[in-house]
């Protein structure tokens, strides 16, 4: 009896995986996106008018960089911009405040400025707001920068431009991802403690509570967490070598370039205008 042997089909064409591309850098939203500098090209453009702003004895060069700071990052990401400003702007107040009521009011300028609920020397004012107006430049000056990437693409153009240490970078990646990670697992212990019941439900403080009650549980899914990071990194030989592949990289380009240009410039117009009053890092008392 006569087998008949069935042969493959050679011409048959193979099964092609489908093509997967890379995912998209992440990039912030609003007008951050748009404008996608690298990521480090605002920190470098900024370092001008940073050193004018928290060294100059004239208050009004600090003054307009922060108002002008301030309006940008509204600009850049209104959402978290909206948040962050009021707080930056409270908090130097309650120190330019408390700075001027810890000054000898007889030291300096004494003419009284009656500001309603505090009595004060025209001295301990001015000392008072050389060192709110100057943290309060500085501060928005960086946080405008880094409304304008993402802090993951920061890490990564640290590595790329920097030469940061690929081990240091990928500590803070895995910081980064702690924290979205962890706020995640937040929600859903304070959701899973609403539609079960707890018995921290009290009348006025029940959300406080159930915001601390859920501890136990967040500190053992940062464990877990911590578990699944290591053996990843453990399996994919995390620092075997001194470099590794990104699915981005950053690049300088020329509106980086230009950004650079004109914010040195403004730099050095401001140190020009604030040249004759002088340059120190400690508040002084006016004479």
């Amino acid at each position: 009896m006569n087998a008949q042997v069935t042969l493959p089909n050679r011409t048959a064409a193979a099964p092609t995986l489908p093509l997967q591309l890379p995912p998209p850098p992440e990039r912030p939203p609003a007008l951050a996106g748009r404008l996608d500098f690298n990521p480090l090209s605002p920190f470098v453009a900024i370092m001008p008018l940073t050193v004018v702003s928290a060294s100059s004895l004239n208050l009004r060069i600090p003054a307009v960089i922060a108002a002008l700071a301030a309006l940008a990052a509204l600009a850049v990401q209104p959402k978290r911009a909206a948040v962050i400003v009021p707080i930056v702007a409270a908090a130097c107040a309650v120190l330019t405040l408390g700075l001027a009521v810890a000054v000898d009011p007889t030291a300096g300028k004494t003419t009284p400025v009656d500001l309603g609920f505090l009595h004060l020397t025209e001295g301990q004012l001015h000392t008072g707001a050389q060192l709110g107006l100057r943290l309060a430049a500085v501060i928005y000056l960086v946080i405008t920068t880094g409304l304008l990437a993402a802090p993951s693409q920061i890490v990564i153009a640290s590595v790329s431009h920097l030469r940061v240490p690929l081990r240091i970078a990928g500590a803070a990646l895995a910081a980064l991802s702690f924290v979205k990670v962890l706020r995640s697992q937040h929600r859903a212990i304070r959701q899973a403690h609403l539609l079960r019941g707890s018995k921290l439900d009290v009348p006025v403080l029940g959300p406080l509570a159930r915001w601390f009650g859920s501890a136990p549980a967040l500190v053992a899914a940062a464990v877990r967490h911590a578990e699944r990071v290591s053996m990843s990194m453990d399996a994919r030989s995390f620092g075997a070598h001194p470099r590794r592949t990104e699915f981005y990289t950053p690049v300088w380009r020329i509106r980086d370039t230009l950004l650079v240009v004109l914010l040195w410039a403004a730099g050095a117009v401001a140190i020009r205008l604030a040249w004759n009053h002088g340059f120190t890092l400690f508040p002084e008392l006016s004479r």
